[in-house]
């Protein structure tokens, strides 16, 4: 029986449970296009109005929009989260030991051990900043409240780079207030900002801002890292848009910008509760790595856990780095919650009342009610996308990133890969089912 027979004796119904059928839906749509690709036996990267999405060495060719609901044109593109992928595991050669493997991440200009930490009230600290940087990490400070906290971010990040300490300053994306914040960090040397907005694609705040950043002569050796983004047409729009409207070519915009994708997958976050709108997390950031030259911060979604680093998952992370694999995309992955319970982090402590040690630290969503009251909004309880909670304490920020990179330098050992250059070129994902994900946890 050939692999063309096989796949298609799966599918059929009576040989499938429906509700094993149901609860694997994205898995049975890949079959459907395995099983079409293998029937026009197409080797080629594009075939009439269809598109391919690869994985490691798989090609699979998917089809564009041609269903409704309702009338409304659907995406039938399967969409997928971390947990329906798996790294496939290859021979390891050339390397004796797990420790001569190279784990730092090439993020623009830095050399990163740890994924980049988002500009959250509940997390970012001046403590946290310093630690991070000091060994081999970046965290995003978080916005200005005022012109006065303004100015001593400005003073902060002048010493701090004489000192050597990285950091990446944040703004919002109203016109003239932060355009002028940006140019105050451009006078320093800052190389990097964030302009942070939960939705990048509002065109007449945030594409327009980003224009004015781009055409400022004085911005000119700065880059800027833009979000949040669901989906690759969404960031071609603004590509494009920037292109047009600048005067500059696209690869001289892929080169000024950095692409944050993520709605809503976030711990603290109920915007995908709250809206409705859904962009699994892995999908999205699969269909926007298909952009070949672009840099891209997958934000959040990664389920690693809380706690101290013995307790910890970071599988997701390494998925989500492979899915740059065999184009030029760059993929760096972005933590909130996971470093939220660190002993630097800015949350409030709360102790347990038998022992008097730390056992928790509060932790919140930007959007909820607390984190605005934090970062001074006047309409602290209108628009909350975010939820107030806690999470458990993790020890020094130091021993976290020290777990990350003993896991990282283990998966890329596990893929073939002596560094990380290696592992995204050459990394291989397969999807698995739900039973495959309830089989990959421990049970004890």
């Amino acid at each position: 029986m050939s692999g063309l027979d096989s796949i298609q004796q799966l599918l059929k119904p009576e040989k499938v449970d429906q509700g094993w059928r149901d609860h694997n839906a994205a898995i049975v749509a890949v079959l459907n296009c395995i099983v079409e690709n293998l029937k026009d036996n197409a080797d080629s990267d594009s075939r009439g109005n269809r598109r391919i999405f690869q994985f490691g060495e798989k090609k699979l060719s998917l089809p564009e929009v041609n269903g409704t609901i309702g009338g409304r044109p659907i995406r039938p593109d399967p969409t997928f989260t971390y947990a329906d992928l798996g790294l496939v595991a290859k021979t390891m050669t050339g390397i004796a030991s797990r420790t001569e493997i190279d784990t730092s991440m090439k993020f623009l200009d830095l050399d990163l051990k740890f994924p980049i930490v988002a500009n959250m009230t509940s997390i970012v600290s001046d403590a946290l900043i310093q630690e991070v940087s000091k060994n081999g990490g970046v965290v995003c400070d978080t916005r200005a409240v005022d012109d006065t906290d303004q100015a001593s971010k400005i003073a902060k990040y002048q010493l701090w780079n004489e000192e050597g300490i990285n950091f990446i300053p944040t703004v919002g994306a109203s016109q003239d207030q932060n355009l002028k914040y940006c140019n105050e960090y451009a006078g320093v040397g800052c190389k990097i900002i964030l302009i942070d907005t939960a939705h990048g694609g509002v065109v007449d705040v945030v594409w327009n801002f980003v224009v004015k950043c781009i055409k400022e002569e004085s911005l000119s050796n700065t880059k800027f890292i833009v979000g949040n983004f669901g989906n690759k047409a969404q960031v071609n729009e603004f590509l494009e848009y920037l292109s047009i409207k600048s005067g500059k070519n696209l690869e001289e915009i892929k080169n000024k910008v950095v692409l944050k994708i993520g709605i809503g997958p976030g711990a603290g976050c109920t915007t995908r509760e709250v809206t409705g709108v859904v962009e699994p997390q892995a999908s999205a950031v699969a269909g926007v790595a298909t952009i070949p030259g672009i840099t891209i911060i997958a934000d959040g979604g990664f389920q690693s856990g809380e706690g101290l680093p013995e307790n910890r998952r970071w599988g997701n992370f390494f998925k989500v780095i492979a899915l740059s694999s065999h184009n030029t995309t760059t993929i760096i992955p972005m933590v909130g919650r996971s470093v939220a319970g660190v002993d630097e982090s800015a949350g409030s402590p709360i102790y347990d009342s038998a022992t008097a040690a730390i056992a928790y630290k509060q932790f919140y969503g930007d959007a909820s009610t607390a984190g605005k009251n934090k970062m001074g909004k006047s309409n602290a309880r209108t628009n909350i996308e975010g939820r107030v909670g806690k999470t458990a304490y993790a020890g020094p920020v130091q021993d976290l990133i020290n777990s990350f990179n003993q896991a990282a330098a283990s998966a890329l050992s596990y893929s073939g890969a002596k560094n990380m250059e290696e592992f995204r070129n050459n990394a291989t994902l397969q999807f698995v089912s739900a039973s495959t994900e309830r089989e990959s946890k421990t049970r004890i």
